[in-house]
């Protein structure tokens, strides 16, 4: 019995829920955050997490990642933001762990533009949506955090 407790907690763990915590999974809960800058991504995180939100973030610094995520109760996928393969492998595991993504918040990383990196993201996203075996009706929304622009 204390095997099953374990498992569930460690399933728990990955899917973003902080030990000890309920949360629903209702419309609008569930974020991914692509963001190249680890001090807006580590804010929006922790801010996200103490609304009672289930959050993934990628990131290339492994030491980082993996740190914020056990502070946060998050997920973190070591990921560039612009490889677009991981990208979906990402949101396939996101797919299959919370039967979806309500929102992305993304930093448009350097020599992009807005409308091309949302189109790229926005693609990942509906390939992955495309290929679930349930269909699911909820929409996911694109918001673009800051720009390399501004």
């Amino acid at each position: 019995m204390a095997d099953n407790f374990l498992e569930r907690r460690m399933e728990d763990m990955k899917r973003g829920k902080l030990l000890g915590r309920r949360h629903s999974y209702s419309a609008g809960k569930r974020v991914l955050v692509l963001c190249g800058d680890p001090d807006m991504t580590g804010k929006l995180v922790k801010r996200l997490r103490g609304e009672g939100w289930s959050v993934a973030f990628a990131g290339t610094d492994p030491d980082f990642g993996r740190s914020l995520s056990q502070a946060s109760g998050s997920q973190f996928h070591p990921i560039d933001i612009c490889d677009f393969s991981d990208l979906e492998r990402s949101l396939r595991l996101l797919w299959r762990v919370w039967r979806g993504v309500d929102l992305i918040l993304m930093s448009v990383p350097d020599g992009w533009g807005e409308e091309d990196y949302r189109e790229r993201v926005d693609s990942a996203v509906a390939k992955v949506r495309s290929a679930q075996p349930v269909v699911c009706d909820a929409v996911t929304s694109l918001e673009i955090v800051s720009s390399y622009d501004e």
